[in-house]
């Protein structure tokens, strides 16, 4: 349902599906709006938000963060990063 629900909020923000991709010629980050989609990612935990204190970065409070391969440079990392 989230899912389709940030699908329809993504057409009028279609740029946000896209990827960032240096311009050569006045070296300047443009937006390349290639519908490569955003990451979209849920989460699930037992743990109350106090139980993380605040919010240091332990073992235990990164394994809330999505993950985002950023191996493959400016062009492949997405825009938009969202998590239920």
């Amino acid at each position: 349902m989230a899912e389709k629900a940030l699908s329809k909020a993504l057409v009028p923000f279609y740029p946000m599906a896209g990827r960032f991709k240096l311009n050569h010629h006045n070296g300047l980050l443009e937006i390349d709006c290639n519908s490569q989609g955003v990451l979209f990612a849920v989460a699930e935990s037992n743990c109350a938000l106090d139980d993380f204190g605040d919010f240091a970065p332990t073992s235990d409070f990164r394994t809330l963060i999505p993950a985002v391969d950023y191996s493959g440079g400016i062009s492949s990392y997405p825009i938009l990063v969202l998590q239920l």
